[in-house]
């Protein structure tokens, strides 16, 4: 269904500037860091090495059940650390869509250097899952939430976060 406007409030928008656009994307780059800084601290964790995790009969494997050393379950020991190193934020710039302003912030793994992050996230036959960036995305919501209103204010009508799935 068409509605009438549409077209005339984004050329407004547009025309107010650039001014808007650039803030929406500062305001997600600011977004990204600090989902960058939660999935960080998750997934370097040094509370054992790995002779105390094998000491421990490697307490991450399926046969043990669902039971996690942690909780919550998506927390991670730093081993090589190539998981930590993969780490990378960005954000896609806020364009005009179908109505729509749509911006992004994104953190993830490159798997270049990093293989096993998807392991990690999704388990094995022998070890469990531990989806370390669904996990820090639903623990960093309420903080986005209160970036996004700080700095948008009333333009935010619709916050959807996309997980990994």
């Amino acid at each position: 269904m068409a509605v009438d406007g549409v077209d005339l409030v984004i050329n407004n928008i547009k025309a107010f500037g650039g001014g808007f656009v650039k803030h929406v994307n500062t305001t997600m780059s600011k977004l990204a860091k600090g989902l960058h800084k939660v999935v960080k601290r998750n997934i370097s964790w040094h509370d054992h090495s790995l002779a105390d995790l094998a000491a421990l009969d490697h307490p991450y494997a399926k046969r043990h059940g669902d039971i996690y050393l942690h909780h919550p379950p998506y927390l991670v020991h730093t081993q090589s650390g190539q998981l930590l190193s993969s780490l990378f934020e960005k954000t896609e710039d806020a364009v005009f869509a179908f109505g729509r302003l749509d911006a992004s912030a994104i953190v993830g793994n490159d798997t270049s250097v990093a293989p096993h992050a998807q392991d990690v996230i999704f388990g094995t036959s022998v070890m469990l899952p531990r989806d370390y960036l669904e996990g820090s995305l639903q623990e960093y919501l309420p903080e986005a939430k209160g970036v996004l209103e700080k700095n948008l204010r009333d333009a935010v009508t619709n916050f959807t976060p996309k997980g990994t799935v």
